[in-house]
């Protein structure tokens, strides 16, 4: 729904009911006399500024979607993590690792720790860390 000068109160209200704290926070009172009138007519009644309130307006029912928005994603989050849990089981969790046992000391890691360091001979535990780059840089300059 558009909201206008022309637009009726009571249609307003009808449309957008948390607009009806603001109104009374302008101690607009919603008798039936007020809810036949459009808000232009309103404003001139109770000396508002038309432009400001249809801004609060406008405002008031963003806050009230936007809340709504936050209330159906915590939902949601809320199945997706209950989901989970039930979901989860120990024993289904060691099956989907698998066991350490399967990997063997002789796999090969395809040398790359080597390449990065420049062999396993230049690597000393007690050099800094950049060391051994700094050694194998020079080495290539060679």
């Amino acid at each position: 729904m558009r909201i206008k000068a022309k637009t009726r109160v009571a249609n307003l209200l009808d449309a957008y009911p948390e607009v009806e704290t603001l109104l009374k926070w302008y101690d607009i009172e919603l008798d039936d006399e007020e809810l036949v009138m459009s808000l232009a007519e309103l404003c001139d009644n109770y000396e508002l500024d038309l432009d400001d309130l249809l801004v609060e307006i406008d405002a008031a029912i963003e806050d009230d979607e936007d809340d709504e928005d936050d209330d159906d994603d915590e939902e949601s989050m809320d199945g997706f993590w209950n989901a989970a849990d039930d979901d989860a089981d120990d024993d289904d969790l060691d099956d989907d690792l698998g066991d350490d046992d399967e990997l063997d000391d002789d796999d090969d890691l395809d040398g790359d720790f080597d390449d990065v360091l420049g062999g396993p001979e230049d690597f000393d535990a007690s050099e800094p860390a950049n060391e051994p780059r700094r050694r194998a840089a020079a080495r290539s300059d060679r």
